[in-house]
């Protein structure tokens, strides 16, 4: 998650990863302490622009997380997506336009 957390900083966004941060002061173990994350979690993504899905697996979690994003009209991509967009980005002529 770290090294996902590292590209996106690098393709110039600002990484929220829930399952980096809530497992610093909560117990993942306990029912109670794991909900209360699960909220948080839904919380945050509520207050995002992107999703952004990484890793090869979908998991409950990440499908729970995804079709909320689509209910609230939020854009759900992959890193791999994000980071074409970036390199597109990057390779673009000097006026700033990117095709595609």
């Amino acid at each position: 998650m770290r090294e996902y957390c590292r590209q996106l900083y690098e393709a110039g966004y600002m990484p929220v990863c829930p399952n980096l941060h809530f497992p610093q002061f909560l117990n993942m173990k306990t029912p109670q302490e794991r909900k209360a994350a699960l909220e948080m979690a839904q919380n945050l993504l509520r207050r995002c622009r992107v999703v952004v899905v990484c890793g090869k697996a979908l998991t409950d979690t990440m499908m729970c997380e995804i079709m909320l994003a689509q209910r609230l009209h939020i854009t759900s991509t992959t890193l791999d997506g994000i980071m074409v967009i970036h390199n597109r980005k990057e390779n673009a002529p000097a006026t700033g336009e990117v095709s595609g």
